[in-house]
């Protein structure tokens, strides 16, 4: 039996992490909202998709450095109220 090979163009594969990247970023605006809105963290927060959002973006090199300037940008004030309101830990990174 012949197996056929079918493989993406960079372009379809683009349009694939474009749509990932959607996802993980509209399923965590939802958790945020939850939140904000006083609901429980510990049903809220799922760290399975905390890992798989850390691994997407360690996979596809997304690093960020702070401003020398800034105390603190939005983001990592608000993963750190999550990280303390959840009471695990959060591995960003290495």
């Amino acid at each position: 039996m012949t197996r056929k090979v079918t493989t993406a163009s960079e372009r379809e594969i683009g349009k694939l992490h474009a749509k990932v990247y959607k996802i993980y970023g509209m399923t965590l605006d939802a958790m945020i909202q939850k939140l904000e809105s006083g609901e429980d963290p510990a049903f809220i927060v799922d760290s399975k998709i905390l890992m798989a959002v850390q691994k997407f973006l360690t996979d596809n090199k997304v690093y960020s450095i702070p401003d020398s300037e800034d105390e603190g940008s939005d983001l990592s004030k608000r993963l750190a109220e999550i990280k303390n309101s959840v009471g695990f830990k959060l591995v960003v990174g290495d």
